[in-house]
């Protein structure tokens, strides 16, 4: 999807191409990280709770 509006990057639509889904996969990253930091403080005892 990113490639498709990198392609068209310098019109209008191009910007929603490419901003759109490398926005998606930002938040989706992001949302793993924060659920395998929860897992982690939530089921590793060892670790101290700050």
């Amino acid at each position: 999807m990113v490639k498709e509006g990198y392609d068209l990057l310098g019109t209008e639509a191009g910007l929603w191409l490419t901003l759109l889904p490398g926005l998606a996969i930002s938040l989706l990253v992001l949302s793993f990280n924060v659920l395998g930091n929860g897992l982690r403080d939530a089921f590793d005892p060892k670790t101290p709770l700050t």
